[in-house]
């Protein structure tokens, strides 16, 4: 009897799920189909105030100079937007952290958190940071600005929500 009532209630939340999505259990934000899109896009806030993402990252760093052969690597960080404040950071390489947050600039579905910096690395002095989420398809960019005028993306990647689960 046990045995049935589990497959019963197992076959009714998987019924759920298919036509609902994960919301129909109450506890997690995620929806099949085109209703991501008429909604605002998979990367929307729920509300106005903030967005919790997960980032998988490729890092290609260069080892000894910003001329020289790059060092390949991937990471996954957390990355934050606070929409009311107009700031976002992400902890990872290069990171404008949760303390030293940059300022975050809505250009459309694209969110861009810059700030200037002032520190050496690769030979050269790093003068901006910035990175970008892009909305719609999740895509991560990261842009590092130099003394010289140059620009460089060392970190690229793919985020996605940041689901947190109820217990």
């Amino acid at each position: 009897m046990k045995a049935v009532l589990v497959s019963v209630l197992a076959t009714l939340c998987v019924g759920l799920v298919i036509l609902f999505g994960f919301d129909a259990l109450g506890w997690m934000r995620f929806s099949f189909g085109s209703s991501d899109s008429a909604a605002g896009g998979p990367l929307s806030t729920e509300s106005n105030a903030q967005l919790m993402l997960v980032c998988d990252l490729q890092i290609t760093l260069p080892v000894n100079g910003l001329d020289k052969p790059a060092e390949q690597r991937q990471q996954t960080v957390v990355a934050g937007f606070d929409f009311e404040k107009q700031s976002g950071w992400y902890g990872g390489l290069f990171a404008l952290s949760e303390s030293r947050k940059g300022t975050l600039v809505v250009e459309g579905r694209k969110l861009r958190v810059s700030r200037p910096a002032l520190f050496p690395r690769f030979g050269t002095m790093i003068i901006g940071e910035e990175f970008v989420v892009n909305r719609d398809t999740g895509d991560f960019t990261q842009t590092l600005t130099f003394q010289d005028g140059r620009s460089a993306h060392f970190v690229k990647g793919a985020c996605g929500r940041l689901i947190r689960p109820p217990f």
